[in-house]
Order: C-alpha cells, then structure tokens, then sequence
C-alpha cells in the first residue's frame, strides 16, 4: 500500500481468473517434461490495472506480472515406483516467470 492511501481490500470472487490450456506431457520412462500453453478468459487484475485512482507504482507492477492473457507452465514431472508423483513447474506470463511451484501428487 501507498502510505496515506486507503484501499478495500479485493474480495475473494474479484481475484478469481478463468483459462483453459493445452498441455503436453513427452515421458521418459518415470521422468516427463511437461508444458502447457493457456489463454486466460477472465482475468480480474486486467480491470484493476486500468483504474483511473490506481498509484504509478501498482500500476507498473500490475503490467508486468498481468499484460497478457497468455500463460505457459513449464517443469518437470517425476513418477515414483509407489504411485507418488513429484513436480517442478515454473509458471509464465509469455515467458516473464511469475512464481515456481513444487507439487506432491499420487497417481494410481
């Protein structure tokens, strides 16, 4: 927050985004790559940047992390023989990185 400024926070269903994606698993034995290519449908932060009483500041941080409707994770998926799966994804703004995520899974 801007000091002196006084903002309501976002409710839960105005954070909410929307997309669907085509993904592509390449499996090498239990390791595979996987990449997925999305488009957003609904992405909220898209209004809110274009608010006229936004700061400067959030403004420029709200343009790199969400000037785009398209997405892209990128990462690494490996299966253990006792049905755990364990990944490395790195997700993307058209290649800009926003955040990595490790995942725990369990396929039967």
């Amino acid at each position: 927050p801007v000091e002196g400024e006084n903002y309501e926070p976002l409710k839960f269903s105005e954070t909410l985004s929307f997309g669907t994606h085509l993904n592509l698993e390449l499996c090498f034995n239990r390791l595979s790559v996987v990449g997925q290519l999305g488009y957003y449908w609904w992405h909220p932060y898209r209004a809110i940047q274009e608010s006229p009483t936004l700061p400067e500041v959030y403004a420029n941080y709200m343009e790199y992390h969400n000037e785009h409707y398209i997405y892209n994770r990128i990462g690494y998926r490996y299966r253990l023989r006792s049905g755990l799966v364990i990944s490395l994804i790195g997700k993307t703004q058209l290649f800009k990185i926003q955040f990595t995520e490790l995942g725990i899974g369990y396929s039967f």
